[in-house]
């Protein structure tokens, strides 16, 4: 069985911790799902240029759309 605790607040996602690993997150609005999208490209090339850790969401549904990190 999942557990699934959702987070309060955010104004542009809804967010949740999952099995208490994952942080998922889903846009409250559809315009921003492109921002979600742009962080899940633009972060893996980040990362290794930042000298702090720095979670890398990936995508983990489309429809909706739901992006995770650990």
């Amino acid at each position: 069985m999942v557990e699934r605790v959702e987070l309060p607040g955010g104004w542009d996602s809804a967010a949740a911790i999952v099995d208490g690993r994952w942080i998922e997150r889903t846009a409250r609005r559809s315009d921003v799902e492109p921002w979600l999208r742009t962080e899940t490209r633009l972060l893996p090339w980040l990362v290794p240029r930042l000298p702090l850790p720095v979670p890398v969401p990936e995508v983990a549904g489309e429809y909706p759309l739901v992006v995770r990190h650990r």
